[in-house]
């Protein structure tokens, strides 16, 4: 689990039945916006990191899609509070 802001819901829904009970509460189904930023990110940091050995690739791609990520979510949480 990562204490890092996850921006909510990528596909926000208003209805209840959009939600689980997971036992330790009620929760949103999905993907979270950072996860939905470093999927798009994804494809880039595979290009990026391409010359790399294979084994080497993988967590470095995951890494820099998710760094990506947080600075997007850093960018659209300063740009909403700015106005």
């Amino acid at each position: 689990m990562t204490d890092k802001d996850d921006g909510g819901p990528a596909f926000p829904q208003s209805r209840e039945s959009w939600f689980f009970d997971t036992g330790l509460g009620i929760v949103p189904s999905g993907m979270s916006l950072r996860d939905s930023f470093a999927g798009q990110a994804i494809g880039e940091a595979l290009r990026q990191l391409s010359h790399l050995p294979f084994e080497h690739r993988a967590a470095l791609t995951a890494d820099l899609a998710y760094l990506t990520a947080d600075a997007m979510n850093s960018e659209k949480a300063y740009w909403a509070s700015v106005g």
